[in-house]
């Protein structure tokens, strides 16, 4: 059974799979979609005028909607607009909510306090204690929960959020409103969405069982962008779905996955097998052919996979995972990503690498499976400064910084000249007229800058900087930061793993890495922030007051541990770590054998009843 809500080409999907295709125009909510212009939202064969309450039309769309007893999402093509709608709306919404309902989000308001470690969390809280809220990736999972639960329960009015909230979420409203329907291209600067993107958006409006239909609007300036908005994407299908199975990077994974788990041993098996994909239905079958044979010889020239001849036909070429292909298969890591971890183990064997913490995390983010971090202008100096000054910590570098870590050690105070350096170099290449070599050396200088600057974010995180601290050093959100984390600590996992099986000795380094980025403080702290909610700055502060250990922890008093983490974060702890609250005033009676009697029923049975 396949399904989808949006797709354009389901009849030759359908083809595809040998299925029969229903089509269906229901929904739980009738979807009206429109265009705002002027002073009304314009459906195919109808208006509806909206009050002009404010300069702002999306605020004024907003407020039409909850004086409607609606909810609305607003979707905005960047973080910062999204943040900045939210403030924008919030001092409006506030005027027509109730006390009950205020009362309500202030509580939720706390929470989102409590809970964050950054400036962003007091911007939110002060929206939502307004009735309204942002949404996006940099948000930490906690906070997007709480605004999520907060619009379920029709105590949020509107959440602002990027197009990430259309992709997978059940988070309807009334009213969906796109305020921009163009997005950044890095190659073409502010582009239309897709219609695909536009209908995902849209199929957000209208709350089943609560709401007698969804409303979607975009907003125009001008008659023309309103004739355009209509026709493109109100009154559009959406666009035909291509595979994109076609590329070597996207096949690697799984022709290793398929030759590993025994679905073709041969070359022309392999062929047969993905001649079965909406890929090879929709294209000509010996461009995957050509694709799969260059993805065979990565991995038979990376010790992946064996093709040896076979024993009762000579003439038949047996395909095989090796050990290092299976594990590499198991972790479920792109083998491109194996193979650079894997020269990264050797390459720091030899004496010119130093290893330390930013080794590792170099290498893991210097994979396919990372992603890494855009560098903004007033990245270059300082990443480039970092990788002159740790230049032996490295594994693999352009041969550039070699150059620059040269002009370093010549002048005395040549840390602010670096940058410079940087570019006389390239000059020199452009007066040589190597054009194609200036091209090639700016780019892996970039990528290169970008997988370390993306190490030096996580190496901070692995140190104890703050999370406000981190997110202003290098323009992320704390979600972004825990986003980067899960990431990176899946990597050093699978490169533990290839390192025990290759035999290096940095195993148990990459191991100890992983433990700390998956909870970003140091190895002394392991014990603390495995109790729940004893997070790396609650550990910290317990660590640094003599609570080294949950030993030491059940031996506190109490009210030392109310001032530093407050008395009802303080009961908690000590109840996840097994003892016993005896009463409201947190009196504290650790769990033993000896004070049993004391704190159960006296008709309570024991163990020791039963001994």
């Amino acid at each position: 059974l396949a399904l989808s809500a949006t797709v354009g080409n389901a009849r030759e999907m359908a083809d595809w799979l040998g299925a029969g295709l229903v089509l269906s125009q229901w929904r739980p909510t009738d979807l009206h979609e429109g265009v705002f212009f002027g002073e009304a939202i314009n459906f195919p064969g109808s208006q509806k005028k909206i009050d002009r309450l404010d300069k702002d039309d999306a605020v004024n769309l907003v407020l039409d909607t909850i004086r409607a007893e609606g909810q609305c999402l607003v979707f905005e093509s960047s973080r910062r607009n999204c943040a900045g709608f939210a403030k924008t709306a919030s001092s409006k919404v506030a005027k027509i909510l109730d006390n009950d309902a205020k009362i309500k989000l202030a509580g939720i308001a706390e929470e989102v306090e409590s809970t964050g470690e950054t400036d962003t969390a007091i911007v939110l809280a002060n929206c939502i204690r307004k009735g309204v809220a942002f949404h996006h990736a940099g948000l930490n999972s906690s906070h997007r929960k709480l605004v999520e639960n907060g619009f379920r329960q029709n105590l949020i009015k509107l959440i602002s959020s990027t197009p990430t909230l259309a992709a997978g979420l059940n988070l309807p409203a009334r009213r969906v409103i796109i305020r921009s329907y163009r997005r950044f291209d890095s190659n073409f600067g502010m582009q239309p969405i897709p219609v695909l993107e536009y209908k995902q958006m849209a199929g957000r409006a209208g709350r089943p069982h609560l709401d007698p239909y969804g409303e979607s609007v975009l907003i125009a300036k001008t008659y023309d962008e309103f004739a355009q908005l209509m026709e493109n994407y109100v009154e559009a299908d959406a666009e035909d779905i291509w595979s994109k199975l076609g590329t070597e990077n996207a096949l690697r994974t799984h022709v290793l996955s398929t030759i590993v788990n025994g679905f073709a041993s041969t070359r022309q098996e392999l062929f047969d097998f993905f001649g079965a994909t909406f890929f090879a239905y929709q294209q000509d079958a010996w461009m995957l052919e050509e694709v799969i044979n260059d993805c065979l010889e990565f991995l038979i020239d990376n010790g992946m996979v064996s093709e040896t001849e076979d024993i009762e036909d000579a003439s038949k070429l047996i395909l095989r995972g090796t050990r290092l292909g299976g594990l590499i298969s198991m972790l479920y890591i792109d083998p491109l990503s194996g193979s650079k971890i894997g020269d990264g183990f050797r390459d720091a064997g030899k004496d010119a690498v130093k290893v330390t913490d930013m080794t590792l995390l170099h290498l893991v983010c210097s994979t396919p499976d990372m992603r890494q971090l855009y560098l903004r202008n007033a990245d270059y100096t300082i990443v480039n400064e970092y990788i002159v000054s740790h230049i032996d910590e490295f594994h693999e570098i352009p041969s550039i910084f070699h150059k620059l870590a040269d002009a370093f050690h010549k002048v005395s105070d040549s840390l602010p000249t670096i940058h410079d350096e940087f570019h006389n170099l390239l000059d020199e290449l452009d007066n040589a007229d190597y054009e194609w070599l200036l091209a090639e050396v700016k780019a892996k200088h970039e990528w290169f800058m970008s997988e370390v600057k993306t190490a030096m974010l996580l190496e901070e995180w692995v140190t104890e900087v703050s999370a406000e601290d981190i997110t202003r050093h290098f323009n992320v959100g704390e979600g972004d930061i825990h986003a980067l984390a899960d990431t990176s600590e899946w990597l050093m996992h699978a490169a533990a793993k290839l390192a025990d099986l290759m035999g290096v000795e940095h195993s148990s380094h990459a191991y100890s890495l992983e433990k700390r980025i998956r909870y970003g403080s140091g190895l002394d702290l392991m014990e603390l922030v495995g109790i729940k909610g004893v997070g790396r700055v609650r550990a910290r502060k317990l660590y640094n007051a003599g609570f080294v250990s949950v030993a030491k922890l059940k031996e506190g008093d109490m009210s030392i541990l109310s001032k530093l983490v407050g008395p009802k974060v303080a009961y908690n702890i000590l109840s996840g770590i097994g003892v016993r609250v005896k009463d409201k005033h947190f009196e504290s009676i650790p769990i033993s054998s000896n004070t049993l009697d004391t704190i159960l029923d006296k008709n309570q049975k024991t163990f020791n009843d039963f001994q």
